[in-house]
């Protein structure tokens, strides 16, 4: 196995890797970093004059609720986009950061602007395949957290049309962009926008649910409580992702920007890093395989001396003890040695081992004092899997960000928040300005709870508010307590709540409980195979998620409001007050007017203060931050960590704390589909060493607007593939060692020079498909229609039966079921995978089931991968399949076998681009003999468990030439009962009632077309008895140690199928005219023995499979267009067809296996007395006397048969004349074909 797809090292039991908190460096003060940590988190760079900056400098980090609403001018528009050059310079750096800035600031926005504009257009509508729609939204109160101040909402989730699944649901994740509007405006004048702060499972499973949400800006924020609002989210976008790169890219302005000469004006020629340059030599051990893992190096052999001292930027000395190939070695040259160094690893070359191998080199020569190493990658997973393969000789690492999986704790353990609990008291230092600002900000929530108090009390102390508003006198509030009036042991609030009286009280409106009789949501995802992406999105462990949850919650309701029945204005309002100096001289009719007027007018006076605590609140957030962030550089650098590991998004998230560190180095894994914005916004002005390892053909960076994937726009197209298409060089892995070779063809169009590893010519370890016959990859073609669901997501209902069909079969074959990856590019189909999986009751003990969209899999690999190509339409739409980019990721991640299901014909009316692509991978399918488009799936049936419930068309050897009347799995019958055919005697049957009667694994409802299939190759199939027990030796569950199964004493069956081409026109298949071929091919048709006994335990399943291994060519043998298809059905529990009985010829060219009933026939296994035995005895005689004539007959057919087939193949196809002869020769091999199908059905 590679060294690279090695399983992960684990520490071993003995093994303590240092302390991390141990101090290195003490000379190293918190206050050395305010000033770039004030620079990044206050952003003074934004109060310049707006003479001086391009508009896009100076909008804010969330988008304003003006920039939002479609119908401001505020909004960016495609008119107004700038064009993303692709070919040559930039002219200048502001141009070049600009046009990133505001085509992603665009992508970012876009969809929930179109969801608003969506909701504008009819308010009415319920959700949209593209938006949700919350109603009855709520203010309910306010948490104060660390991270800020958050409203807390309930609301509604009725136009939903379904009760929310929500711990399996994708809605109002963490830092999601949402959108409000008060109810009664709906989006024409105001729209606010925020970000959900949290969103616990306590609280949205409550009803009505709730959650924390941040307002965009301190001027939007809101908290009267009797505020209705409608709130809209859009389904696709995480704003998350873009935020801080957005602000990152700002902050660039205000920098000197590094590698200008390649990034911008793109110079083709690079040279070394300037550290490298001052200082060439470096220990190069690395290079060398180690004893133990956690040591640098323990070899002793020569190569390791020679490697101690070595000039990279000069001549390397030949190594004999690497594991690297020459292509990785060049690879590792060039990442060392190179300011900008490009990689492109083609699927299985490598890549993350050369990435591995390069960190282990620059580690070994840090030196004390050197500046961190950074590693990035796109996905939490990527970051994770590098990190914990340098964790064996690199344990003190850093990871930022907490979103890793729970279960990897050497992750956990080296994460920000873990290192912090572990450190000793003042080493960090900072704390007493930490403690300073979480005083201001416990001082500042005091005051806003006190003014949220005020403005929503009912009690004692609401008529002292009004007072203190100046919106009653001193004689009026005195008049509540009118001892004329009422009781005087009556507080001043119950006065002012008897005064409005019970009549001019009305409830509030809040947001209903749910009387939903919907139907609960289907799972959105399958949560127990969620990628990464949805991962990291769901169980978020990263600090600021954390702290948003935690923080001082203050709820607050109104009990009552005032009744306005009379629809008093404000000024007929201010007039009575002015002139009534007690209030309860006020009509009580108007007195809930009055009422109203006096709290909608205090909420206006008090929303102002609100409003200013909030950005004293926010000041202080920022000044807790700094502090924090002080105290976290000063750990990193006093403990000496070497390398810090973080996604893509936290390069811009950690911004300033890394640029805290200066680090001169970065890597960034999976840099081809990462957004060019991304790795701008890590351009420190310290970085001067650029790593770049990726692969431009495999997948794009994902952009939320399709539309800015395409010219002029070209935001997919990553800073990776910008350099290699002007020409920067780079280095290509050109030796994979995951495909076997007929996989690794399909990519050779794409992948000139790529090289299969000698590993994986090793059929011992890429074991063939069982149940395939040889072929470990096929292409099937089909008509049946596509559908959309709900979400507007593409499926095939039919072929995701057919592909559960095929599923089960293998996993009857022996494949472990986890060894099976379902791939497709829709996530409609995905969800319909995944419920007939679950319904097959053979697989549903089984699960999880490993099934995936492309877009999530890259990287990953499996032994068997299924690909669902889903579109199948009149108009030639095939989608997601244009990318070529995804189409050589799904065809590259099999290492055993692949197995194509779609609509061809449909494929290859795409674009050219995507045309000349699936052109190319099906006419190399098909010159492997593994596709062709007007046959069916060819399998060699491997288990007995399948039945065909089809009715049976053979015609019966009667006088009236009836046909049979059963079905299909059961023995032949006539109408008349004068025969039977191919029955000689009693004890021969056809081959569905040597089948055990029962439930088919394959469900009978779950796909007619397979069952169609299964009915051509029983209805055509000659049956020759085998009478034996026959034990073998299956692969367990766990795949390695056997476990022995017994088959009870029954009539073996080896079924020859004579094929029907099939015609798939509309979907249906259509029997054509029979052309006699099987599957197996000659080789293992020869490698049977052909006399003797026929033992127990002769051929167990690893037996079959050597024998596969030594017999069978590379390729499957590809046959003519008349001999192209083939299927067999071996009675068997795995995958080796029955070896034939004793005295039985095999017959050695491409017809048949002749299987005749066994010498000895146990007679106590037969029912009735002498008679019977008798009768059995002569039958007996009476089949070995038919079968000795009939083998001299088919020697004779067999040879006619071969001399036929050359003739057909000497013939030009050019030639009229001879177009005719070879017209004229398959019909007479069909004839010869004909007449052997009668002459051995007697048999």
């Amino acid at each position: 196995m590679p060294v690279f797809k090695e399983e992960l090292p684990r520490r071993e039991a003995g093994f303590k890797p240092p302390s991390p908190v141990k101090v290195v460096f003490s000379g190293v003060s918190p206050a050395d970093f305010e000033p770039i940590l004030r620079e990044h988190i206050a952003r003074p760079y934004q109060l310049h004059d707006e003479h001086t900056q391009a508009e896009w400098r100076r909008l804010p980090e969330v988008p304003s609720g003006r920039e939002m609403n479609p119908d401001s001018s505020n909004g960016a528009t495609f008119e107004t986009l700038p064009e993303n050059v692709m070919e040559g310079s930039w002219g200048s750096k502001e141009a070049y950061i600009g046009a990133q800035y505001q085509l992603l600031r665009y992508d970012a926005i876009y969809p929930l602007r179109e969801s608003i504009l969506s909701y504008k257009e009819n308010p009415g509508i319920s959700d949209l395949p593209t938006t949700s729609i919350y109603t009855n939204v709520f203010i309910v109160g306010y948490t104060f957290t660390n991270t800020g101040a958050a409203a807390r909402i309930e609301f509604s989730t009725e136009r939903a049309g379904k009760r929310i699944r929500w711990s399996q649901s994708s809605r109002l994740q963490q830092s999601t962009m949402v959108a409000l509007s008060p109810v009664q405006d709906k989006f024409r004048t105001i729209c606010k926008v925020a970000i959900v702060a949290a969103r616990p499972l306590s609280g949205v499973e409550q009803d009505p649910p709730q959650i924390d949400i941040f307002w965009s800006s301190n001027e939007e924020s809101e908290f009267v409580p009797t505020e209705e609002y409608v709130m809209v989210e859009a389904k696709s976008g995480y704003f998350e992702a873009s935020r801080h790169m957005l602000v990152a890219l700002q902050k660039l302005m205000s920098e000197k920007f590094p590698m200008t000469e390649h990034l911008i004006e793109l110079r083709r020629t690079v040279g070394p890093p300037e550290t490298i340059q001052n200082q060439p030599c470096m220990n190069l051990s690395a290079l060398l395989p180690t004893r133990d893992p956690h040591d640098i190096l323990t070899t002793s052999d020569s190569d390791a001396d020679v490697l101690q001292d070595v000039d990279i930027l000069g001549q390397w000395p030949t190594l004999t003890g690497s594991q690297l190939d020459a292509s990785q070695i060049a690879a590792v040259r060039r990442i060392l040695g190179k300011k900008v160094a490009v990689i492109q690893g083609p699927p299985g070359t490598g890549k993350t081992f050369v990435s591995k191998t390069a960190i282990k080199i620059m580690l070994s020569n840090w030196k004390a004092g050197d500046p961190p190493i950074v590693l990035c990658a796109q996905k939490n997973h990527a970051v994770d899997q590098l990190l914990n393969l340098i964790e064996p000789f690199e344990p003190d690492f850093l990871r930022l960000g907490g979103r890793s999986s729970e279960s990897n704790e050497i992750i956990q353990s080296r994460t920000l928040y873990r290192l912090r609990n572990q450190l000793p008291s003042g080493v960090s230092g900072g704390t007493l300005k930490i403690r300073t600002a979480q005083d201001a900000l416990q001082r500042i929530s005091d005051e806003i709870i006190h003014d949220i108090q005020d403005m929503n009390d009912q009690g004692a102390e609401e008529a002292s508010v009004f007072l203190k508003l100046n919106l009653i006198t001193q004689e009026q509030y005195d008049s509540l307590n009118d001892d004329e009036w009422v009781d005087a042991t009556v507080d001043t609030g119950d006065l002012l709540c008897s005064w409005l009286g019970p009549n001019q009280q009305l409830l509030p409106n809040r947001c209903p409980p749910s009387t939903s009789v919907f139907e609960q949501d289907e799972d959105e995802d399958e949560y127990e195979i969620l990628n990464e992406a949805e991962l990291e999105a769901r169980k978020s462990k990263d600090e600021d998620d954390i702290e948003a949850l935690k923080g001082r919650y203050v709820a607050y309701r109104r009990n009552y409001i005032g009744r306005n029945s009379r629809a008093l204005s404000n000024i007929q309002i201010e007039t009575i007050l002015r002139t009534t100096p007690n209030l309860w001289d006020i009509d009580e009719e108007l007195r809930g007017a009055v009422y109203k007027y006096l709290k909608d007018t205090a909420a206006k006076v008090y929303l102002a203060s609100f409003r200013q605590h909030m950005t004293d609140y926010s000041g202080a957030v920022n000044r807790l931050k700094i502090a924090k962030w002080q105290g976290d550089a000063t750990l990193i650098r006093k403990t000496g960590i070497k390398l810090i590991g973080c996604t893509t998004t936290g390069l811009s998230k950690y911004r300033g704390l890394l640029a805290c560190l200066k680090p001169r180095t970065l890597l960034v894994e999976e840099a081809a589909e990462t957004l060019e914005g991304s790795i701008l916004a890590a351009m420190f002005e310290s970085l001067d060493h650029l790593i770049l390892v990726g692969d431009h053909q495999q997948l794009q960076a994902h952009c939320n607007v399709s539309h800015l994937e395409k010219n002029p726009f070209n935001l997919s197209v990553s800073l990776f593939q910008r350099l290699v298409n002007n020409g920067i060089e780079f280095t290509m892995l050109n030796r994979q060692r995951r495909m076997i070779p007929s996989l690794r063809e399909l990519l050779s169009p794409l992948y000139k020079g790529l090289e299969d590893h000698p590993s994986v010519l090793d059929r011992h370890a890429r074991q063939p498909i069982p149940g395939m016959g040889g072929r470990d990859s096929y292409c099937f073609n089909h008509a049946w229609p596509e559908s959309r669901d709900d979400a507007q997501s593409t499926y095939n209902i039919e072929e995701a039966k057919m592909i559960v069909e095929f599923f089960n079969y293998l996993v009857l074959n022996g494949i472990d079921a986890s060894k099976i990856t379902v791939l497709t590019f829709y996530n409609g189909q995905r969800k319909q995978l995944l419920t007939l999986l679950r319904k097959v009751p053979n697989l549903a003990i089984r699960g999880p089931f490993n099934v995936f969209t492309v877009d999530s899999y890259q990287g990953e690999e499996n032994d068997v991968i299924l690909l669902s190509l889903v579109r199948s339409n009149a108009d030639g739409n095939i989608g997601f399949l244009e990318n070529k980019n995804r189409a050589v990721v799904a065809l590259s991640r099999a290492r055993r076998g692949m197995y194509i299901f779609g609509n061809c014909v449909n494929l290859l009316r795409s674009k050219p681009e995507s045309f000349d692509f699936w052109y190319s991978v099906m006419m190399t399918m098909k010159s492997q003999g593994r596709f062709d488009i007007t046959s069916g799936f060819p399998i060699v049936f491997a288990h007995e468990d399948l039945v065909c419930k089809e009715p049976c068309t053979k015609l019966m050897n009667c006088k009236a030439g009836h046909a049979c009347s059963k079905r299909c799995s059961d023995p032949c019958a006539c109408l008349c009962e004068q025969t039977r055919h191919d029955v000689v005697s009693d004890d021969v049957v056809t081959p569905a009632a040597a089948v055990a009667a029962g439930d088919s694994p394959f469900g009978p409802g779950l796909h007619p077309e397979v069952h169609s299939l299964q009915s051509e190759l029983s209805g055509n199939a000659e049956v020759l008895n085998v009478a034996c027990r026959q034990e073998w030796e299956a692969p367990s569950s766990q795949g390695n140690a056997p476990q022995s199964m017994k088959f009870p004493l029954s009539k073996g069956t080896m079924i020859r199928d004579v094929h029907r081409p099939v015609a798939l026109s509309n979907g249906s298949r259509k029997a054509g005219r029979p052309t006699a071929t099987i599957l197996h091919s000659p080789q293992v048709q020869q490698s049977w023995p052909q006399s003797g006994p026929l033992q127990q335990n002769q051929h167990t399943a690893q037996d079959f499979v050597d024998q596969l291994i030594e017999n069978i060519s590379p390729e499957p043998q590809a046959f003519t267009t008349s001999l192209d298809t083939y299927a067999a059905v071996a009675r068997g529990p795995w995958h080796p067809p029955l070896p034939p009985a004793p005295g039985v010829p095999i017959a050695t060219s491409q017809t048949l296996i002749l299987v005749s009933g066994a010498d000895k026939t146990d007679f106590n296994s037969i029912e009735g007395g002498p008679d019977d035995v008798q009768k059995h005895s002569l039958a007996t005689s009476k089949r070995r006397e038919v079968n000795t004539q009939r083998k001299a007959s088919y020697k004779k057919l067999d040879r006619e048969l071969q001399e036929l087939s050359m003739e057909s193949q000497t013939c030009d196809p050019s030639d009229n004349d001879e177009a005719h002869d070879i017209y004229v020769v398959n019909q007479k091999i069909e004839s010869v074909q004909i007449e052997e199908d009668d002459l051995i059905s007697f048999d």
